[in-house]
């Protein structure tokens, strides 16, 4: 592991403490604060302010034996019993176990931040014990988000409110203004004094690459490609690369004390995750495990998906059947454009795509709230993994609880997205027979076999129909012809019914005036 930070030397006091701090592999963890001093226990590990309300710990180690140990900070002049639990890693506030070298991301509870407390420690409760801790400086200043200003307004409507830096891969745009005309415009970042074409491409807010469409006030976020972050650009521009052209730009700072990448920095949490219980939903195609910490429910369903398909896996809508009406599921998948996988909670309303509210949407798009949280993937050979979590309970009306104490019905897919990047039919896999899983049951037990790791092979599809000097034509609604028919023939996703002509799928009709 590393084990100095590094930073650039020559700079002025000020620019020293917001400077960027790297660890020797490249890692951004957040600004400095010390190593755990200790005094038992053998506590010991480097630890970072990585937002205003979060710590990173860098090697951590605890033996585990304290009787009653938990994390702790408080405002007294030093570590005492007048502090608080912060949360561990899962956010749960059970007795501290064993930790060798492992990196954690620890997060304050009801809205404090760093700059409130005083300490952060390893305290046993039982006997008021300090078993290692570290102090907060005065005057330290915790990375926290940073407000740009507008963006420029140079052509074709652009404009905006303040353009904020989220974390060290996200930048957020307020307000946001743009009349969609630009023939070849997109978010590019870059670096030198202005914007110029020789730049990067970033996604847009749904993960897209494709030329930037019209805003009307709407607020958005971007996330930085690849390995990308904000200390390695200057600016950010909507700009038309085919007439050179900045339609409106922001200039970024260098040594912003920025957030790092909390969703990275807790994925290494989740990478080491060892899961007890594992159930085959389709043996060889797709597996679910999971662990139950508190009041919550960390799943990792891994299963063979392609770049344009979705694993999902639910509560069913039905106590004792696999119903995919009513529904509550998780949706998971590759986005090839933001190289990132993505988890989406999902209400299952209907047997057809997500229109108007109805149908397989997500739970965002029904005045619910996406109660998943993704802690970590990996795609390799064809397979996608991808963990995350849950609450056990439900949390607004388009979610199922999951009780512990019970085996529920649950379901589970493999199907393509839709032009959105939402789902269509499944027709690969789906749930057809009745499963029910104990997701608290002891002793655990994992009923696993290895996943078949080669790639899905796009099947062939059937030749195009044509109909010529037809002077009928008997028009019908019915099947796609799955992944042969429309979806193969079309190259576009179907909505699961298509046209059928004198008996043929969707062909393709030549007729003449006369």
């Amino acid at each position: 592991m590393p084990s100095e930070v590094t930073t650039t030397q020559g700079r002025s006091a000020a620019e020293m403490t917001s400077a960027v701090s790297k660890y020797t592999d490249g890692s951004y963890y957040g600004k400095p604060l010390a190593d755990f001093k200790t005094n038992a226990h053998d506590v010991k590990g480097t630890v970072f302010a990585a937002s205003e309300n979060t710590f990173f710990i860098l090697n951590f180690s605890y033996d585990g034996e304290g009787p009653d140990a938990y994390f702790w900070a408080g405002t007294t002049e030093k570590p005492s019993p007048e502090g608080f639990i912060v949360p561990d890693e899962f956010g749960t506030k059970q007795v501290l176990g064993k930790y060798d070298n492992q990196n954690i991301a620890i997060t304050l509870p009801d809205g404090k931040k760093i700059s409130d407390i005083k300490w952060l420690g390893v305290w046993c409760r039982k006997f008021a014990v300090n078993f290692g801790f570290i102090m907060i400086p005065e005057d330290f200043e915790p990375p926290k988000e940073a407000d740009l200003g507008p963006l420029s307004s140079l052509a074709h409507g652009v404009r905006s409110g303040s353009v904020m830096v989220k974390d060290i891969k996200t930048i957020a745009i307020e307000n946001l203004y743009y009349d969609g005309a630009g023939p070849d415009a997109f978010f590019l970042v870059g670096t030198g004094s202005s914007p110029h074409s020789d730049a990067t491409k970033v996604p847009d807010e749904n993960g897209s690459l494709e030329k930037l469409r019209g805003y009307q006030g709407k607020d958005i976020e971007l996330k930085l490609p690849g390995d990308l972050t904000i200390f390695d650009i200057e600016w950010l521009s909507m700009y038309c690369i085919a007439f050179q052209q900045n339609f409106g730009d922001v200039k970024i700072p260098k040594f912003l004390n920025v957030p790092a990448d909390l969703t990275a920095l807790k994925s290494e949490v989740t990478k080491e995750m060892k899961f007890d219980n594992c159930e085959e939903l389709f043996p060889g195609i797709l597996h679910v495990s999971w662990k139950i910490l508190g009041h919550d429910l960390i799943l990792q369903i891994a299963g063979r998906a392609n770049e344009n398909e979705y694993l999902s896996f639910g509560r069913s809508g039905n106590d004792n059947r696999a119903v995919m009406i009513g529904a509550d599921v998780a949706v998971a998948y590759y986005d090839a454009d933001s190289q990132q996988a993505r988890v989406v909670d999902y209400y299952l309303s209907a047997k057809s795509q997500c229109s108007q509210g109805s149908g397989a949407c997500p739970d965002v798009k029904l005045r619910g709230e996406d109660n998943t949280e993704l802690l970590n993937w990996e795609r390799s050979d064809g397979i996608l993994t991808v963990t995350y979590k849950r609450p056990l309970g439900s949390s607004d009306g388009q979610d199922l609880s999951i009780p512990a104490s019970i085996p529920v019905s649950v379901v589970a897919a493999i199907g393509p997205l839709n032009s959105q990047k939402e789902v269509a039919f499944h027709t690969h896999y789906y749930t057809k027979e009745a499963k029910k899983i104990h997701f608290g049951r002891s002793p655990p037990q994992d009923r696993c076999s290895p996943l078949v790791s080669t790639t899905t092979m796009k099947p062939a599809s059937w030749p195009p129909s044509k109909i010529v000097d037809a002077t009928t034509f008997r028009a019908q609604i019915g099947p796609t012809g799955g992944d042969k028919g429309y979806t193969a023939i079309t190259g576009s996703q179907s909505w699961g019914i298509a046209w059928w002509i004198n008996g043929l799928l969707i062909p393709e009709i030549t007729v003449r005036r006369g």
